[in-house]
């Protein structure tokens, strides 16, 4: 679980919801800008928005084996490679969640330019050769501090229901 909440945490690190929303809307703009021409607009339209659909496509999967990266930083490359084995052999979907998961698809055939995310292979693949990984600056462990609160925590014998317990 904790490798799954350092994945999300890396969207959240990588700044990829406002990337992806300016990746979106710059190809909204480039295509729609060609509205104004009669002449390119037939085939320079239609050209840009696969071009540019792959390329978001592209980025996409690139985000993927960042925030992967951040979630082995934060727990390990093991963890992360496990909590990816475990969705990978989740149950299948029900009729009702095959209806509405049309937002997310891994493409006609796993690893395609048209995926949203890379193959679990490929993701497992990156983890262990630490791809993305080496490029996370992290602290040297000499350097680390264990972390502290910054507010002293009460002992158990201050804490009026654990007192109950004790006697």
């Amino acid at each position: 679980m904790d490798a799954v909440i350092g994945h999300e945490l890396g969207y959240v690190a990588n700044n990829d919801v406002r990337r992806m929303g300016l990746a979106r809307s710059f190809q909204n703009c480039l295509v729609w800008y060609l509205g104004f021409s009669q002449t390119v607009q037939r085939w320079g339209r239609w050209i840009l928005t696969w071009l540019s659909e792959l390329f978001v496509l592209r980025l996409s999967r690139s985000r993927e084996y960042w925030a992967d990266a951040i979630g082995a930083a934060l727990t390990s490359k093991e963890h992360m490679i496990e909590a990816l084995e475990r969705l990978h052999h989740c149950p299948e979907l029900s009729e009702f969640e095959r209806s509405n998961a049309r937002l997310m698809f891994g493409g006609i055939a796993g690893g395609s330019l048209l995926s949203t995310h890379p193959t679990q292979e490929e993701r497992r693949a990156a983890l262990q050769i630490e791809t993305y990984l080496k490029q996370i600056p992290l602290p040297k462990s000499h350097d680390a501090k264990p972390l502290q609160s910054p507010v002293s925590l009460p002992k158990e014998e201050d804490i009026a229901y654990a007192k109950g317990k004790a006697e």
